[in-house]
């Protein structure tokens, strides 16, 4: 069952940030983020949860995405299922609740990044109709 995310999902989604990722995290950082995140309209933060063990299999998040010249639209910022769940549709679930949401908001499109190196990831995406339209590099300054 696809849910928003809670709390008490911080350890398992921390694990799969950590695996599937490759995104080092803490408990610490999800419990501060996850109310956050969940109580602002501007982002969608779901879980795929097994009915059967409630055990969470994946996790998704996006942002509303605006720009100036463009209508609006969502960005997603992460889309994880656990390493040993992968293939058995929980990613794929996860992302279409997420578009119907999207859908829903009046967005005209969905956008995602995905690192170079995560060619079985860019298979899944194009299954699912999402095409590669810009290549680029990503700066960053910390703080």
């Amino acid at each position: 069952m696809i849910r928003p995310i809670e709390i008490k999902d911080a350890e398992e989604v921390m694990e799969i940030c950590i695996t599937s990722l490759d995104q080092m995290t803490t408990v610490e950082i999800l419990r501060e983020q996850i109310p956050v995140l969940s109580a602002d309209e501007h982002y969608y933060v779901a879980v795929y949860e097994d009915e059967t063990d409630g055990k969470v299999k994946g996790f998704i998040q996006a942002e509303d995405f605006h720009l100036v010249y463009k209508e609006k639209g969502w960005n997603v910022m992460g889309l994880a299922v656990a390493n040993e769940e992968k293939g058995k549709g929980y990613g794929k679930a996860l992302l279409k609740a997420f578009e119907e949401h999207a859908k829903k908001t009046g967005a005209s499109y969905i956008r995602l990044n995905s690192r170079i190196e995560r060619k079985e990831a860019h298979g899944f995406y194009e299954h699912l109709g999402y095409e590669c339209d810009k290549t680029q590099l990503r700066f960053r300054k910390d703080l």
